[in-house]
């Protein structure tokens, strides 16, 4: 931080010098040495003044204020000692004995000098900031915020105090305050890279994640030569989805700071994603040889080998992770993570509480056994839990709630209210839980509004009981509530037994479905196939089809014809199986929901894997029969069941019996194909 010099220098040497070596005039040479950092020249300058006239105060403090520059803190401190004895009523001298105690190492000494020097002169806006960053920095948080407050009050404008505010609001949790502050010393020209780096934290834990990688940005662009700039943006692009640039950003991290654990590990985790397990073992290595304990081996060990399907072997990385660390939860909480994959959801279950047990409330061990709860049709416990997917702390975000003024819906009545129904997730989450909407008007709401993506907005006004339909990006008019999609089950308490299946609660436009039925090829049955989801999905390795070529044992079934409706990755398998004569390709035409739900209302049976379509096909009531992968298999298809309860006689299940095998669970597709009249 700056200095503002022009505060003392000079303060009582008003005479320009008439000639001669008087102490105003070599107070002026000194200033003027100062000015040109001849720090050196400055000193002797004021020393002579001293000599002159060893009661001039400010001729000591000046002369103080140029050693302390120059590093010389002994001579610095006793220069200083002189003119605060010589005038007591000056604050300058104390603020500089705190910050040479703090250059010494000295905080408590420091403090106590600022202390006095506010005491002094309770409206010095500097010496407050000065307490308030040096109580920042020795962790006296209520005494930092005494001074911001302070030292506020008599200047709203100083742009460090609103810096040191919005950091202190960042500490205790208070992150729109902290924005707040933040963007105010920014418009007052504050422009520092740390400014910018606490802005991206803050608006990361609010979720505001693209203006948290513009502040991330800009604080690389004024300084790319601090790793730790680099390793908080390659993490907002990680969480963004921006893979290749995320892991350019960690590189260049580590290419700074090659010692620093955190780093290494969180581009070794990344890797693990990117299926590079190799690379990601190197990491490790590295990490561990650079200082990091075997404990945090043991955990990215672990979660190397699961990526693996190591099974047992990340198991046992795990629990000697458990024993290295009795009070660590994490290992309990990967462990419980592995075992529910490895299919033993009991054991699972008791990991995680024992995750739960050791760190109480944490909202990742609570999102997981939400998880696992759903999975296991114990939709009643699962659902608070579940709450836990959007709250501060949480290892991955999953769901941001809206930076609106009116409340969050808690299962107040709604009688003559009005509320907005807001998405969270993936498209398939929206259309699966739309169902909930008309509960809301059936409660009694005079408003009912479905906020959702431009893609979904014409295919979600087909559904009953939604006052408007709102396109995210647009304003939203205030309302009396507003609810995340996901939260509805629970707020209704939804369980096995109770989940609403309303049949068909989504439609296809007339008219789409006219426009669409002339591409449609003639054929005594259609069937609409999707083999591949979103690149960006964290498990899409193991949800999709390596490729169109696994279903060749389709193109045989006589009678038969084939439509695609993959849209994004795998168009280009598309068209050449179209050239061949294997499929109608019209995935790559289809614009929005409403048109693949014109297309999927023509087809005798829609056949995907785990996407949006699934779900799309079910609210329309058309027959669907879905593809999954025995690794991460989503909570929603719960265990060993072939059927939904969310689309009963609509949805059909084909389980794969190994992870990244599909050979078997085409061969049951294809018979039940060839069987199915």
């Amino acid at each position: 931080m700056r200095l503002g010099l022009s505060r003392w220098f000079g303060r009582r040497s008003a005479q320009a010098p008439q000639g001669g070596q008087t102490p105003a005039a070599l107070l002026q040479q000194g200033n003027a040495c100062l000015a040109q950092g001849r720090l050196d020249e400055a000193a002797e300058a004021y020393a002579q003044a001293c000599r002159l006239d060893a009661t001039n105060a400010v001729a000591f403090l000046n002369l103080g204020f140029a050693h302390k520059q120059a590093g010389r803190l002994e001579e610095a401190g006793e220069s200083l000692s002189r003119a605060a004895a010589l005038d007591d009523g000056l604050a300058d001298p104390w603020l500089l004995l705190g910050q040479v105690a703090e250059a010494r190492g000295d905080l408590a000494g420091a403090i106590e000098n600022l202390q006095e020097a506010i005491d002094r002169k309770p409206d010095f806006v500097h010496g407050l900031q000065e307490m308030c960053r040096m109580c920042l920095a020795a962790g006296e948080l209520g005494r930092a915020t005494d001074a911001a407050d302070r030292g506020l009050a008599l200047d709203p404008d100083a742009e460090e105090l609103l810096f040191y505010r919005g950091a202190l609001y960042q500490s205790a949790g208070r992150l729109e305050q902290s924005v707040a502050c933040y963007r105010r010393a920014h418009q007052l020209s504050a422009d520092f890279p740390g400014l910018h780096l606490n802005l991206g934290l803050a608006l990361r834990a609010l979720g505001r994640q693209e203006e948290a990688l513009a502040s991330f940005d800009r604080a690389v662009e004024l300084e790319a030569q601090v790793g730790e700039f680099h390793y908080q943006r390659g993490l907002m692009l990680w969480q963004l989805r921006r893979l290749e640039s995320a892991e350019r950003a960690l590189r260049r991290a580590v290419a700074l700071e090659p010692a620093r654990v955190d780093v290494c590990n969180q581009l070794g985790s990344l890797l693990i994603e990117l299926q590079r397990h190799d690379e990601a073992a190197r990491l490790f290595e590295q990490a561990r040889d650079a200082g990091g304990e075997f404990y945090g081996y043991e955990i990215n060990m672990g979660n190397l080998l699961q990526a693996q399907h190591r099974l047992d072997e990340a198991e046992q990385a795990f629990r000697r992770a458990a024993a290295m660390r009795p009070e660590a939860a994490l290992p309990w909480m990967n462990l419980g993570i592995l075992l529910q994959e490895d299919g033993r959801l009991e054991q699972a279950q008791g990991a995680l509480r024992q995750a739960l047990e050791l760190q109480p409330g944490d909202p990742t061990a609570r999102f997981n056994l939400s998880l696992l709860l759903l999975r296991m049709g114990r939709m009643r416990e699962a659902w608070p839990l579940h709450e836990a997917r959007y709250e501060p702390g949480l290892l991955r975000a999953v769901a941001t709630p809206p930076a609106w003024p009116w409340p969050r819906w808690t299962g107040q009545s709604l009688q003559g209210r009005s509320i907005v129904v807001v998405p969270e997730q993936g498209s398939g989450d929206d259309i699966q839980f739309a169902r909930y909407a008309p509960m809301l008007k059936a409660r009694g709401a005079a408003q009912v509004s479905l906020l959702c993506k431009p893609a979904l907005a014409e295919l979600m006004r087909s559904l009953q009981g939604v006052d408007a339909v709102l396109v995210h990006g647009e304003s939203v008019a205030p309302h009396d509530f507003w609810v995340f999609t996901m939260s509805l089950p629970g707020l209704f308490d939804t369980t096995l037994e109770t989940i609403p299946a309303p049949g068909p609660y989504l439609k296809a436009d007339a008219r789409r479905v006219a426009h669409w039925a002339q591409y449609l090829p003639p054929a005594p049955r259609r069937v609409g196939l999707v083999w591949k989801g979103s690149s960006l999905h964290a498990n899409d390795a193991m949800r999709s089809l390596p490729g169109l070529e696994q279903l060749e044992a389709l193109w045989e079934i006589p009678d038969l014809a084939y439509v695609s409706l993959q849209k994004g990755q795998g168009e280009d398998q598309a068209l050449g199986a179209q050239a061949r004569g294997r499929l109608v390709h019209l995935g790559s035409a289809v614009e929005t929901f409403a048109d693949t739900a014109a297309i999927v209302e023509q087809l005798d049976l829609t056949v995907c894997v785990d996407t949006a379509i699934a779900h799309l096909a079910g609210a329309l009531g058309r027959p669907c029969w879905v593809l999954l992968p025995a690794w991460q298999t989503d909570w929603r298809w719960m265990r060993d069941r072939r059927d939904s309860p969310w689309y009963p006689g609509t949805l059909r299940l084909f389980r794969q019996s190994r992870a990244g095998d599909w050979r078997d669970t085409v061969a049951e597709l294809a018979g039940e194909l060839a069987a199915w009249k």
